[in-house]
């Protein structure tokens, strides 16, 4: 498992070693065994190994988002399986820190926020910190937030365990009969609504991949499904599958119409005049016997 450390500000750093040796205080967590690896980057990395969900994982650290260690950012978030994303308790969150967030979204990586120094702050400032996490990160929802000392170690053992979570959550396998019996269920509570002349009409679903969890349905004109019930759909089957720290994705593809290039033959001059006579007894024979 990779797990991407990110962050803005230039004490990210002192961050990232803060939280290293919170962990190294909490030491053995659950057969974790921390150990230092080269540098990756402009920043270092952390291995964690020894534990069958942790195997192989390694941290690594962006500072910044400009044109240089933009693309160095994303090619960490595309290479993780899990995000930790840490912000800063005491400042309102930035624009670039939603833009960090929706890199990971749009990558569909599970993520894990971290909102650090949160010792220091009192309880109007942990209300008002909290509200504006839910303002502007409220596309994150399906993350757990954690509330850490990266400096006293508060929180960071929690941290990760939701990392642990995330990464089963990515990477869960799902049954073909159940993803279908969850899709009926939910269609039967609330039906896509009609667009044009047809409802669209869901068969059945299936996985169609992993890291993030990727669910496919089968049926017909299912090219009308409005975005509101891709999401209704997304939220059901997360729930469903107590599927947190991932992002899931719902794909829609209808069967090909097996008529739809077949034209109707032309009538040759013979089979008109044919019809033509068969019209013409019809309507001798009516006249013939009129109605009782």
């Amino acid at each position: 498992m990779a797990v991407a450390f990110l962050g803005l500000g230039s004490n990210l750093a002192d961050k990232k070693n803060n939280i290293i040796r919170a962990i190294g205080k909490i030491g053995d967590i659950s057969g974790l065994r921390i150990k230092a690896v080269s540098s990756l980057y402009s920043g270092s990395a952390l291995g964690v190994t020894n534990q069958p969900d942790f195997a192989n994982a390694v941290i690594k650290i962006e500072t910044s988002l400009d044109p240089h260690s933009l693309l160095k950012t994303m090619q960490a978030i595309e290479d993780a399986n899990v995000v930790i994303l840490v912000v800063e308790a005491r400042d309102q969150i930035t624009e670039q820190d939603a833009h960090l967030a929706d890199f990971v979204l749009q990558a569909g990586r599970a993520l894990v926020l971290a909102v650090n120094k949160w010792d220091g702050l009192d309880a109007y400032q942990r209300d008002t910190a909290k509200r504006d996490i839910d303002r502007k990160l409220h596309f994150l929802s399906f993350a757990k937030h954690h509330f850490i000392s990266a400096l006293k170690g508060d929180g960071v053992q929690s941290l990760f365990k939701s990392v642990d979570e995330a990464y089963a959550a990515a990477m869960a396998k799902l049954p073909t009969p159940l993803l279908t019996r969850v899709l009926i269920d939910a269609v039967d509570k609330q039906q896509p609504p009609r667009g044009g002349v047809f409802r669209p009409k869901m068969r059945y679903a299936h996985q169609g991949g992993s890291n993030p969890p990727l669910i496919i349905i089968h049926g017909s004109a299912l090219d009308k499904v409005p975005e509101s019930y891709r999401r209704y759909l997304e939220k059901t089957f997360c729930d469903a599958f107590k599927l947190q720290g991932t992002p899931l994705k719902v794909e829609f593809r209808a069967g090909a119409n097996p008529f739809a290039d077949n034209k109707p033959k032309k009538i040759t001059e013979s089979e008109r005049r044919e019809g033509l006579k068969l019209a013409d007894r019809v309507r001798k024979r009516a006249w013939r016997e009129p109605n009782r």
